[in-house]
């Protein structure tokens, strides 16, 4: 989630270099895909130089209450995590915890004899190790979903298809490490679960939580006090 609290002040959309009248295209389309419940509610800020050249809200925040988006509605970041998750991995890469072509089996050994999904049937034996570099550029094999029957037979063995809801980021991704690959590691991109291999690393290396690595590491030291991965009572 991620929350606008210090708006920057407005200026001229011509004078930031922008075209005002098609910046107005934003508006209209905001709200004609609220209207036709693409999305129940948006927002959209454009700045440059210190200054907010556009900001539209469209939509609502609460359907059932008909409560109207506003600036500072907490939002799902959803994705927009994988930029943050990849900036801990930098910075632990700064400190020389890691190196980007270290195999991720160095450090989480269920990933070390990875197998590849087979055209023909079966599996066979990946012809290199799934590297951090691998990871962070979605090119491991790594999949959303279970798009393979031969994937779902394996998840199901592992518990993920029943418990991944409820178990700990080392328990889900040690059972990711036992699921065949879409493709060769480094052979293509497939968007997939390389960010939450990833944060399970965080934690290895720094001996902290994920959730913790990054309140204490990132969002405090960048005065990002809305963001987390839970809405706080207060």
């Amino acid at each position: 989630m991620s929350q606008v609290t210090d708006p920057l002040p407005a200026g001229a959309p011509d004078a930031l270099g922008f075209c005002p009248t098609r910046l107005l295209r934003l508006d209209s389309y905001l709200n004609s895909a609220c209207a036709g419940a693409l999305v129940p509610g948006a927002a959209v800020l454009v700045a440059r130089h210190g200054q907010i050249a556009c900001q539209v809200l469209a939509g609502r925040r609460d359907i059932e209450a008909d409560l109207p988006m506003q600036a500072d509605t907490i939002c799902r970041i959803a994705s927009m995590s994988k930029p943050i998750t990849s900036v801990a991995i930098m910075m632990l890469l700064e400190q020389g915890r890691l190196q980007l072509e270290d195999p991720i089996a160095t450090y989480i050994p269920e990933f070390a004899a990875p197998r590849v999904l087979a055209r023909g049937g079966g599996t066979v034996a990946a012809e290199g190790a799934i590297s951090i570099r691998h990871l962070l550029t979605h090119t491991s094999g790594l999949c959303y979903g279970l798009p393979d029957p031969r994937l779902r037979a394996v998840a199901a063995s592992t518990g993920l298809l029943d418990g991944a809801a409820t178990m700990t980021t080392g328990e889900l991704v040690r059972g990711i490490g036992a699921l065949p690959l879409l493709h060769q590691p480094g052979e293509r991109w497939t968007y997939g679960t390389n960010m939450d291999v990833l944060g399970y690393l965080v934690e290895l290396l720094s001996g902290m939580r994920f959730d913790e690595f990054l309140q204490q590491q990132i969002f405090t030291p960048l005065g990002m006090r809305d963001t987390g991965f839970l809405v706080p009572r207060d």
